[in-house]
Protein backbone atom coordinates (compact mmCIF):
# COMPACT_ATOMS: atom_id res chain seq x y z
CA UNK A 1 0.00 0.00 0.00
CA UNK A 2 2.88 2.35 0.82
CA UNK A 3 4.45 1.68 -2.60
CA UNK A 4 1.16 2.53 -4.27
CA UNK A 5 0.99 5.87 -2.44
CA UNK A 6 4.56 6.70 -3.43
CA UNK A 7 3.86 5.73 -7.04
CA UNK A 8 0.71 7.84 -7.04
CA UNK A 9 2.61 10.83 -5.62
CA UNK A 10 5.32 10.50 -8.27
CA UNK A 11 2.65 10.29 -10.98
CA UNK A 12 0.94 13.44 -9.70
CA UNK A 13 4.25 15.32 -9.69
CA UNK A 14 5.01 14.22 -13.24
CA UNK A 15 1.55 15.25 -14.46
CA UNK A 16 1.74 18.64 -12.75
CA UNK A 17 5.20 19.25 -14.16
CA UNK A 18 4.09 18.26 -17.66
CA UNK A 19 1.05 20.53 -17.51
CA UNK A 20 3.10 23.63 -16.86
CA UNK A 21 4.75 24.48 -20.13
CA UNK A 22 7.99 26.39 -19.91
CA UNK A 23 8.57 26.54 -23.65
CA UNK A 24 9.42 29.91 -25.10
CA UNK A 25 8.36 30.79 -28.63
CA UNK A 26 11.07 31.48 -31.15
CA UNK A 27 11.35 34.89 -32.71
CA UNK A 28 11.37 34.98 -36.47
CA UNK A 29 15.08 35.81 -36.44
CA UNK A 30 15.82 32.83 -34.17
CA UNK A 31 13.82 30.52 -36.45
CA UNK A 32 15.65 31.75 -39.54
CA UNK A 33 19.04 31.45 -37.84
CA UNK A 34 18.48 27.86 -36.67
CA UNK A 35 17.14 26.82 -40.06
CA UNK A 36 20.04 28.43 -41.94
CA UNK A 37 22.53 26.78 -39.56
CA UNK A 38 20.95 23.46 -40.61
CA UNK A 39 21.28 24.13 -44.37
CA UNK A 40 17.75 25.37 -45.04
CA UNK A 41 17.05 28.45 -47.11
CA UNK A 42 14.26 30.83 -46.22
CA UNK A 43 11.33 32.07 -48.32
CA UNK A 44 9.20 34.96 -47.09
CA UNK A 45 5.59 33.81 -47.60
CA UNK A 46 3.68 36.66 -45.96
CA UNK A 47 2.39 37.94 -49.32
CA UNK A 48 0.36 34.70 -49.64
CA UNK A 49 -1.53 35.73 -46.51
CA UNK A 50 -2.22 39.39 -47.27
CA UNK A 51 -5.95 38.80 -46.76
CA UNK A 52 -5.31 37.51 -43.24
CA UNK A 53 -4.42 40.51 -41.11
CA UNK A 54 -3.87 38.34 -38.03
CA UNK A 55 -0.80 36.67 -39.58
CA UNK A 56 2.15 38.96 -38.82
CA UNK A 57 4.85 36.83 -40.48
CA UNK A 58 5.08 33.62 -42.47
CA UNK A 59 8.29 31.95 -43.55
CA UNK A 60 8.95 28.70 -45.36
CA UNK A 61 12.20 26.82 -44.82
CA UNK A 62 13.35 24.52 -47.60
CA UNK A 63 16.41 22.38 -48.09
CA UNK A 64 18.09 22.24 -51.50
CA UNK A 65 17.55 18.84 -53.10
CA UNK A 66 14.77 17.84 -50.71
CA UNK A 67 11.07 17.79 -51.49
CA UNK A 68 9.54 19.23 -48.32
CA UNK A 69 9.19 22.45 -46.39
CA UNK A 70 8.76 23.64 -42.83
CA UNK A 71 6.47 26.60 -42.27
CA UNK A 72 6.69 29.08 -39.40
CA UNK A 73 3.91 31.51 -38.57
CA UNK A 74 3.86 34.42 -36.15
CA UNK A 75 0.30 35.50 -35.43
CA UNK A 76 -1.17 38.64 -33.89
CA UNK A 77 -1.74 37.01 -30.49
CA UNK A 78 -2.34 33.69 -28.73
CA UNK A 79 -6.05 33.56 -29.57
CA UNK A 80 -5.36 33.81 -33.31
CA UNK A 81 -2.61 31.21 -32.99
CA UNK A 82 -4.98 28.82 -31.20
CA UNK A 83 -7.61 29.31 -33.91
CA UNK A 84 -5.00 28.82 -36.66
CA UNK A 85 -3.75 25.67 -34.90
CA UNK A 86 -7.27 24.24 -34.42
CA UNK A 87 -8.31 24.90 -38.02
CA UNK A 88 -5.23 23.15 -39.39
CA UNK A 89 -5.57 20.32 -36.88
CA UNK A 90 -9.08 19.65 -38.22
CA UNK A 91 -7.70 19.54 -41.75
CA UNK A 92 -4.99 17.08 -40.67
CA UNK A 93 -7.51 14.93 -38.80
CA UNK A 94 -9.62 14.63 -41.95
CA UNK A 95 -6.76 12.60 -43.49
CA UNK A 96 -6.75 9.99 -40.69
CA UNK A 97 -7.15 6.38 -41.67
CA UNK A 98 -7.60 3.25 -39.59
CA UNK A 99 -3.83 2.74 -39.66
CA UNK A 100 -2.91 6.31 -38.67
CA UNK A 101 -0.88 7.01 -35.58
CA UNK A 102 -1.39 10.38 -33.93
CA UNK A 103 -0.57 12.32 -30.79
CA UNK A 104 -2.23 15.40 -29.37
CA UNK A 105 -0.99 17.51 -26.46
CA UNK A 106 -2.89 20.57 -25.29
CA UNK A 107 -1.47 22.75 -22.52
CA UNK A 108 -2.05 26.36 -21.55
CA UNK A 109 0.48 28.06 -23.84
CA UNK A 110 1.33 25.17 -26.17
CA UNK A 111 -0.31 22.60 -28.38
CA UNK A 112 1.23 19.86 -30.46
CA UNK A 113 -0.40 17.46 -32.88
CA UNK A 114 1.32 14.80 -34.98
CA UNK A 115 -0.17 12.43 -37.49
CA UNK A 116 1.57 9.60 -39.30
CA UNK A 117 -0.33 7.75 -41.98
CA UNK A 118 0.71 5.50 -44.84
CA UNK A 119 1.88 8.40 -47.01
CA UNK A 120 2.59 11.43 -44.86
CA UNK A 121 3.81 12.86 -41.61
CA UNK A 122 2.09 15.98 -40.31
CA UNK A 123 3.03 18.20 -37.37
CA UNK A 124 1.42 21.27 -35.89
CA UNK A 125 3.14 22.84 -32.92
CA UNK A 126 2.02 26.07 -31.25
CA UNK A 127 3.91 28.01 -28.61
CA UNK A 128 2.05 31.15 -27.57
CA UNK A 129 1.55 33.24 -30.75
CA UNK A 130 3.70 31.11 -33.09
CA UNK A 131 2.86 27.97 -35.05
CA UNK A 132 5.10 25.46 -36.79
CA UNK A 133 3.30 23.72 -39.68
CA UNK A 134 4.70 20.61 -41.39
CA UNK A 135 3.09 18.28 -43.92
CA UNK A 136 5.68 16.02 -45.55
CA UNK A 137 6.15 12.60 -47.09
CA UNK A 138 6.63 10.10 -44.27
CA UNK A 139 10.17 9.33 -45.46
CA UNK A 140 11.21 12.72 -44.00
CA UNK A 141 9.82 11.98 -40.52
CA UNK A 142 13.18 11.49 -38.77
CA UNK A 143 14.79 14.51 -40.44
CA UNK A 144 11.80 16.69 -39.58
CA UNK A 145 11.73 15.49 -35.96
CA UNK A 146 15.42 16.32 -35.66
CA UNK A 147 14.88 19.93 -36.71
CA UNK A 148 11.73 20.25 -34.56
CA UNK A 149 13.84 19.25 -31.56
CA UNK A 150 16.48 21.87 -32.43
CA UNK A 151 13.74 24.48 -32.73
CA UNK A 152 12.26 23.48 -29.38
CA UNK A 153 8.82 22.88 -30.78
Amino acid sequence: MKKLKVLLLVLIIVVLTACSSNKEPLTLDEFKSIMRDNDYYMVNAISQFSDYGYINDAYIARKTGEDYQIEFYELEDDSYAISFYNTNKEIFEASKTNDSIYTSIDLKDTNKYTLLNENSYKVLSRIEDTVLYIDVDKKYKNEVNSIIKKLGY
